[in-house]
């Protein structure tokens, strides 16, 4: 009679059990396994439970050539990292070689569904509930996993991220921890680049896949960034945000709960870059007319850059261009008038730039005379250029 029950459980329901075992082990079959040296004197500790191991399933001693070992095999490599340190403290061991390998994954073929009689449905329930037992009671009670609800937290290793356009992809340290008391959970990651526009950019992460995360542990993702180009060259630095959403579940198919993180990311041009139009600040006089604009530097320029400014004015206007510092004014040459314009140029330099930077600088420009058309007309006609010195 037992060796029939056995042989009944061993052909018909070993597939019930991988069923059942294989998704609430994280879809695997394959489980950790470790060798650990043995010293000679080995005592087995009277209060060793393998429940209080998160990811042990079991161990057991060997006899070698050499020495004796031990031998643990665990749910997956990330919890054997997370408890190898007190396990092997424990028992006084030390640890060896690992590998990943099929534990008698033994497939059966056809696998009957039904039992034949009441008796047969009876083992079967109870080898199903054993299996399950067995499984969850080397991580964690089964129960406690199904009615706990999953948390997460994500936090970066930086406050912000610097991209330069046309720079090497840059490595970005996510850090995707497992606030759930108690419960380990599986953590499904995704990232994308969000710009001020709306846009979005999917953002590879590594790992891709999901992850098994002990309780109260990180899980390490690396988000590789790139530089999205700009559609003006000689932009100013404009601001985008990674943003990384991470899923857990305290089992393979329960409800998901999402938590999403942000971070800051600024990215600059190539070498250096400014906003085209300047922003008018109202001033009490109608003879005085200032702009401030935006200068962003990608590169150090520890001898600064050259600035220059152009206006189309008409031809009677008698204007005074000037900058604030520590930008400084080198000259200003008015063009002969032509078709009653004329077009006042003033060069300046700026300070030495640092990398990564962004330079406020502001333009005031004084009319001798107040202007019949006001200062619209020549705003429109304002054009501002910056460039190296020593070229490019």
């Amino acid at each position: 009679m037992v060796g029939t029950v056995l042989t009944w459980l061993n052909r018909r329901r070993g597939a019930i059990v991988r069923s059942v075992a294989r998704p609430l082990q994280a879809a695997t079959a394959v489980p950790y396994c470790h060798v650990h040296s043995v010293p000679a004197a080995f005592t087995m500790p009277a209060d060793f439970e393998v429940s209080a191991y998160p990811g042990l399933l079991a161990w057991h001693a060997v006899e070698a050539s050499t020495e004796p070992k031990i031998i643990s095999y665990w749910q997956d490599e990330p919890h054997y990292r997370y408890s190898r340190a007190r396990f092997e403290k424990t028992l006084g061991i030390a640890a060896g070689q690992g590998w990943g390998g099929a534990a008698g994954d033994v497939h059966a073929s056809k696998p009957v569904w039904w039992p034949a009689s009441f008796k047969e449905a009876t083992i079967a329930v109870a080898a199903v509930i054993g299996a399950v037992t067995v499984i969850w009671n080397f991580t964690f009670p089964i129960m406690e996993a199904l009615w706990t609800t999953p948390k997460a937290e994500v936090t970066f290793a930086v406050t912000k991220v610097d991209l330069i356009e046309g720079d090497t992809p840059t490595p970005v340290t996510v850090n995707a921890r497992n606030t759930t008391a108690f419960v380990p959970v599986h953590l499904v990651a995704s990232a994308s680049l969000l710009a001020n526009d709306g846009s979005a950019v999917p953002v590879p992460l590594n790992p891709p896949e999901y992850q098994a995360v002990a309780p109260d542990a990180p899980a390490a993702l690396t988000a590789t960034l790139v530089a999205p180009p700009s559609p003006v060259r000689h932009a100013a630095h404009s601001d985008s945000k990674l943003l990384v959403s991470v899923a857990v579940r305290t089992w393979r198919f329960g409800r998901a709960a999402t938590q999403r993180g942000e971070l800051l990311v600024r990215v600059w041009p190539q070498l250096f870059g400014w906003t085209r139009k300047l922003r008018r600040i109202p001033q009490q006089d109608p003879r005085v007319y200032v702009g401030s604009g935006t200068l962003s530097s990608a590169s150090a320029f520890p001898a600064g850059l050259q600035g220059t400014i152009m206006i189309v004015a008409p031809e009677s206007a008698d204007l005074v261009l000037d900058v604030l510092p520590p930008f400084i004014k080198k000259q200003q040459i008015a063009s002969t008038p032509a078709d009653s314009v004329k077009t006042t140029r003033m060069d300046f330099v700026t300070p030495p730039l640092e990398k990564c930077q962004d330079y406020p600088f502001q333009v005031t420009i004084t009319s001798r005379q107040p202007l019949r058309e006001g200062w619209d007309s020549i705003e429109k006609s304002i054009k501002l250029i910056f460039s190296d010195p020593r070229g490019g």
